[in-house]
């Protein structure tokens, strides 16, 4: 009888902590998100995928972001290879979330990806992994806005978090010339094109930005492949869009977070437009945002070591932290 009692003691405190640890963590975070990016990058980080989808999906945040680059510039761009990347997208238990990077299309023109015409992959890629324009990818999809004529532009809400995903990549944001086609330069086509994505993205950040102050949001995070500070970007090309944030961040009374993949070199968190920074030169700006944080993955170090788990806290000024979580 007294073995039972104490039993049963052991019983209700192992469930007490349980349920104390729990309400601890409910108060902590409102939520978390995970992301992922430039990968998969060899055939082994392809067979690794479904068990990277499974951890990540063993810590159950609320939705996926993949900042692009399915697969090296020079691989495969054929439908057989995209496929298999929708199939694990597919796998996620939560809503998926998926910006186009470079090497996804832009890059496909190269004889070792197959001599395709770019924005023939442009179009299928967006037929095949926005079926739905206003709706995630992923077992349990969420509902989004969406951006006319470009489904990979959206923006959502959680927890007085607003984010906004936008279409914006390497290789001089597209205008690299498609020289296995032929083309010494960029054609017509081409710069119609990021013409009129990058208008899109810029309008996308702004309406971002104004639903943010509207709603009176805690945070804003802006999601991209295509990392706006790197040594080579082209500024002429992209200062649209990073007036458009500086414009954003400062009219913002709140925390802003840039998240990007691209570069292969883990950012813990910058402040590439602080006062004094060189890139408020580069790109001709007269007012530097203290205020904007950019985070860029690593897909080498979240193939190998883990990915990222952004947690927004409850209260707090700054809600959105992030850290590297090891696979299992």
């Amino acid at each position: 009888m007294r073995t039972r009692v104490v039993l049963v003691v052991l019983a209700a405190l192992v469930v007490l902590a349980t349920g104390c640890g729990a309400t601890q963590k409910g108060r902590d975070a409102a939520f978390t998100f995970a992301v992922i990016g430039d990968l998969p990058y060899s055939k082994k980080d392809l067979k690794d995928m479904s068990s990277w989808v499974r951890d990540i999906n063993h810590a159950d945040p609320a939705f996926t972001v993949h900042v692009g680059d399915v697969k090296t510039g020079p691989a495969d761009c054929g439908d057989d290879y995209f496929k298999k990347i929708r199939k694990n997208f597919d796998r996620f238990d939560g809503p998926l979330i998926y910006t186009p990077g470079d090497n996804d299309w832009t890059d496909c023109h190269a004889k070792e990806a197959g001599t395709f015409d770019p924005l023939e992959r442009l179009r299928a890629l967006r037929a095949l992994m926005y079926p739905t324009p206003g709706t995630t990818l992923g077992d349990h999809p969420m509902k989004v806005q969406s951006s006319p004529g470009f489904p990979e532009n959206l923006t959502f809400t959680k927890d007085s978090v607003r984010f906004v995903v936008v279409h914006l990549v390497g290789s001089d944001n597209g205008l690299l010339p498609w020289t296995d086609l032929g083309y010494d330069a960029p054609t017509a086509a081409a710069i119609a094109e990021v013409k009129a994505r990058t208008e899109a993205a810029v309008t996308s950040i702004r309406d971002g930005f104004a639903a943010a102050r509207t709603a009176g949001d805690r945070a804003v995070v802006v999601l991209t492949q295509a990392n706006l500070f790197r040594k080579d970007v082209r500024t002429d090309l992209l200062r649209p869009v990073v007036n458009e944030l500086v414009v954003g961040a400062n009219g913002f009374d709140g925390q802003v977070l840039l998240v990007n993949g691209d570069t292969h070199e883990y950012v813990d968190g910058d402040h590439p437009l602080a006062s004094g920074s060189p890139w408020l030169r580069a790109y001709r700006l007269d007012t530097s945002a203290d205020g904007i944080t950019q985070v860029v993955t690593d897909g080498d170090k979240t193939a190998d070591e883990g990915w990222l788990e952004f947690s927004v806290a409850r209260t707090g000024r700054d809600p959105v932290t992030w850290k590297l979580i090891a696979y299992k």
